[in-house]
């Protein structure tokens, strides 16, 4: 794309800035060539707040709905980027967090330019013997004191002796010199689950395995990126392509804010798989016992309907041969009450499993509607509420029991609302 057009709408963007519509551009880059100089003091001319920073494999387009991270790499002297896009408030926050704290690290592009033009020589060194890579990277694992991170982008990042030999050197450091180490690797490698210190933490994270860069830093001082050419291969000097050797606070500092920021990814990624590990067993617990629940249910009502019906029919003999004993009515009418329980329980579980079933056939409405007014006038004790109805034949398609049992409820409903 043309750089005017770019520019141009630069231009526009800081406008609305300086009318207040939003608080501006700022931008981290690396400045090193004349080409870079040339751009940073045009954009910075706009309006733009620019810092540099050394040799971020990285670059990160963020706002504050939305965020692009792009991973750059090398193979076989082509550059390749892998990109992450996503709108996560969690990713936001990380890489917000991530971008302030490149920022508060980053050198003022102002001080970057003079340093330019006064042939500043930045303390950053490239690397491409691999004999030389191999000597630099265990001198440094040797002459850690305090701390020692690592990120492998491959379980087999090596030999199995180049793997035995970066082991002993960090066990080394961790028994002999108490130095804490923290490693991020993809996945679980039989070599280094050996290492079993008390100083020595080690998490696995899957996004990091197609990066192809080994991070190295050492007691926050100093900082060595691989860049892979195969990470499968079997020797160290095979597999690695170039190295950068970093000693300026300013990049190494950014280096542990990326490994500081992968690493409580992970924390938090374990923390969540163990809190829905609970939950899949706390819902697995109640399926369990809520089906407890259904079966104990199910037997009762059917152990109460047992005893419940020669109740029933007792109390409807009584009341045939004594109408007038009020003691006879009491009895058949809470025996009619603990059936209508019983049944409306035994339902209850059946819609619940789907079992329930309806059995339909033409039915006189008219006769359902007098069989529930004659049990209804059983439970008007006062006199002073009557129930009418004129027979009226009325034929449905629907399930004789279950149809009774509707009525019934709404004229009980009725009844309930006369006497309340």
């Amino acid at each position: 794309m043309d750089q005017s057009i770019i520019f141009d709408s630069i231009k526009k963007v800081l406008d609305k800035h300086k009318k207040g519509y939003h608080a501006g551009i700022r931008w981290l880059t690396t400045i090193d060539t004349k080409e870079d100089l040339k751009v940073a003091r045009r954009s910075m001319d706009l309006g733009m707040k620019i810092r540099h920073i050394e040799n971020i494999p990285i670059s990160i387009l963020l706002t504050d709905k939305d965020f692009n991270l792009t991973v750059d790499s090398t193979k076989d002297g082509n550059l390749y980027s892998r990109e992450l896009v996503s709108d996560d408030r969690t990713y936001l926050k990380l890489f917000g967090s991530l971008f302030e704290y490149l920022w508060k690290n980053g050198i003022d592009a102002e001080q970057r330019l003079k340093e330019i033009e006064y042939g500043y020589d930045s303390s950053i060194r490239v690397i491409t013997n691999p004999d030389e890579i191999l000597q630099l990277y265990d001198s440094l694992l040797r002459s850690s004191k305090k701390e020692l991170d690592i990120i492998f982008p491959s379980i087999k990042s090596g030999s199995q002796d180049d793997q035995i030999t970066t082991t002993q050197f960090i066990e080394e450091a961790a028994e002999r010199r108490s130095v804490r180490v923290r490693i991020l690797m993809p996945t679980y490698d039989k070599y280094y689950d050996r290492l079993r210190h008390r100083n020595i933490k080690m998490r696995y994270i899957q996004s990091w395995q197609n990066a192809r860069l080994t991070i190295l830093i050492v007691d926050k001082e100093v900082a060595l990126v691989l860049d892979l050419k195969d990470n499968l291969a079997e020797k160290f000097t095979d597999s690695v392509g170039l190295a950068t050797l970093f000693k300026d606070k300013s990049n190494v500092l950014s280096y542990v804010t990326i490994v500081d920021a992968f690493w409580n990814e992970v924390h938090l990624y374990e923390q969540l798989k163990e809190v829905n590990e609970q939950l899949s067993l706390a819902h697995q617990k109640l399926k369990t016992h809520d089906k407890i629940q259904q079966e104990f249910i199910n037997i009762a009502a059917h152990e109460l309907k047992t005893p419940l019906q020669p109740l029933l029919l007792s109390s409807e003999t009584l009341r045939s041969s004594m109408p007038d004993e009020e003691d006879v009515q009491i009895v058949y009418r809470n025996s009619k009450k603990l059936q209508t329980l019983a049944n409306n329980i035994l339902d209850v579980t059946r819609i619940e499993s789907n079992s329930l079933r309806l059995d339909k056939k033409r039915t006189n409405l008219s006769d359902v509607i007098l069989s529930a007014v004659r049990d209804m006038k059983t439970r008007i004790l006062n006199g002073k509420s009557k129930i009418m109805y004129e027979p009226q034949e009325i034929f449905v398609e629907a399930d004789g029991e279950r149809i009774t049992q509707v009525v019934s409820n709404l004229l009980s409903n009725v009844l309930c609302c006369m006497i309340h």
